[in-house]
């Protein structure tokens, strides 16, 4: 019975360290912006995390310890030459988006903090302006108000909390329109990109509460979840079932 409480008792001692442990690790997905039809290879801290990623392609969020994170772009298939290298600094229990796009004709890197909630019956939403064609863009609601406008090349809007299953309409300023089609949806956060696509402005939607998702949150190139979250379900079950052995014992 004495060794019993022993293992119980460890078991509550390691649990919060363990949950503390996954504090110290943060979540990144990469895009791929540039508009020149080449595939890349990305690699996190000289590993391969994406291979053969398209124009307008995003990963699922990647498990990362926190901490400074050296990201390097290679044309599929080449290692010699990278298009970028670049790093990129991130804290623990945040979610991070990075972004290859192109800029003066070169690969430029782009790293955002990333929103992960919205209240109930709202969506919050922001736009990063990637299309060197369209100078400035101006974002509304359909039959609602404006967001912003004069949204210059290579800058970010803040987050706007705005009405869930609403239309998002992106204007240029030769007034060329640009809507979603897709629907904001309730207690979501996205990201919309206006890239450029055959000199028009096209976008790409990702939701940045997709982490909330098990399944979407892969090692690095690897899969699966990452092993503090598997220790502390391991700590879990310990738990469980030593109260459940020991309510048996005393019935």
């Amino acid at each position: 019975m004495r060794k019993l409480w022993l293992v119980l008792f460890s078991a509550i001692i390691m649990f919060p360290s363990l949950a503390h442990a996954e504090e110290n690790e943060t979540l990144v997905r990469i895009v791929n912006a540039s508009s020149n039809n080449e595939s890349v290879d990305i690699y996190i801290d000289h590993k391969p995390a994406v291979e053969g990623a398209l124009f307008k392609n995003a990963t699922d969020y990647m498990t990362l310890k926190e901490g400074a994170h050296t990201i390097e772009v290679y044309r599929s298939g080449e290692k010699e030459t990278p298009l970028i290298v670049g790093d990129v600094e991130t804290e623990g229990n945040q979610a991070y988006t990075v972004i290859a796009f192109e800029k003066e004709k070169k690969m430029s890197l782009k790293l955002l903090n990333d929103e992960t909630s919205a209240p109930k019956g709202k969506a919050n939403v922001r736009v990063l302006n990637l299309a060197p064609v369209s100078n400035d863009l101006e974002a509304s609601i359909k039959n609602g108000k404006k967001l912003f406008d004069n949204l210059a090349f290579n800058d970010v809007s803040s987050y706007e909390e705005i009405k869930a299953e609403s239309k998002l309409h992106i204007k240029d300023n030769d007034k060329k329109v640009t809507s979603l089609s897709q629907t904001l949806q309730s207690g979501s956060a996205y990201t919309v990109l206006a890239v450029n696509s055959r000199n028009q402005v096209e976008t790409i939607l990702l939701q940045d509460n997709a982490i909330l998702s098990p399944s979407l949150v892969p090692k690095t190139g690897m899969g699966g979840m990452s092993s503090s979250h598997t220790l502390s379900y391991a700590a879990l079950v310990i738990l469980g079932g030593c109260v459940f052995f020991l309510r048996r014992r005393h019935q």
